[in-house]
Formats: structure tokens, C-alpha cells, sequence
């Protein structure tokens, strides 16, 4: 279960394509639930994922340094490539950033809350 939430986690902060391929071919891989890996990668879905990539944009910005101002490009084919340009450094580093803060925050608290609720069970075994 730690893992599946890790993998889920981890590739729903991911700014790309086919997160369900990837989830599930990770769990496969790491021996993950297959299903709760992919059902989490829905966090990231049409509503949510462009507020995702301004936050992973803001956070790389900070890190290396960069004053993070969007501004919307003229709709061009060259004025989107030129967004890109301006952006890509900053926005792989958050998505990294927040990528691999989201696996191992989803790993260790479902860890701790599963191994939390089985200690439970074993004390109210003991008290029968």
C-alpha cells in the first residue's frame, strides 16, 4: 500500500502525458498496487494539473533564483515555444521537487498510519 501511494503520488506531480501507463508500469516494476497506484494519479487531472504546473514552475523558480513572472503568450505557435524556453528549467526542477516530496510523504504517512491501525488491532487482541 506504501508503495502503490508513493508510485500514485509521485507520477501525478509529473508534467507529462500518460500517467496511468506509467503508474501502472512502475507498480508492476516495484510490486505496487496496481490499482490504488493508478487510481491516485487522478489528482492530476484537466482541473488541477494547470495549477499544478504553476506551483512546480514557483517552486523551481525559487530554488535556482529566477523571479517567477507568467505572463500569457500571444496564442502563436512561437510565442508558446517561446513560454517553454523561458520556463522548462524551473518547471522540471519543482515538478522533481514536488514529484519526489509527494512519493515520500505519501510513503511514509501511509506507512505510519497502516502500521498505526495494525498496532491497534494486535493491543485490542490482547485485551480479550
Amino acid at each position: 500500500m506504501s508503495r502503490a501511494c508513493a508510485v500514485g503520488l509521485g507520477v501525478a506531480m509529473m508534467p507529462t502525458y500518460g500517467h496511468m501507463i506509467i503508474a501502472a508500469a512502475l507498480a508492476i516494476w516495484l510490486r505496487a498496487n496496481l490499482v490504488i497506484s493508478v487510481i491516485l494519479v487522478w489528482i492530476s487531472n484537466p482541473i488541477t494539473f494547470p495549477l499544478m504546473l504553476v506551483i512546480e514552475y514557483w517552486i523551481g523558480a525559487n530554488l535556482l533564483g529566477i523571479e517567477s513572472t507568467l505572463a500569457i503568450p500571444d496564442l502563436s505557435f512561437s510565442g508558446w515555444q517561446q513560454l517553454l524556453m523561458d520556463i522548462w528549467k524551473p518547471l522540471l526542477l519543482g515538478s522533481f521537487v514536488l514529484s519526489a516530496g509527494s512519493a515520500l510523504t505519501g510513503y511514509f504517512l501511509v506507512n505510519y498510519l497502516w502500521r498505526w491501525e495494525v498496532s491497534k488491532k494486535w493491543q485490542k487482541r490482547k485485551q480479550k
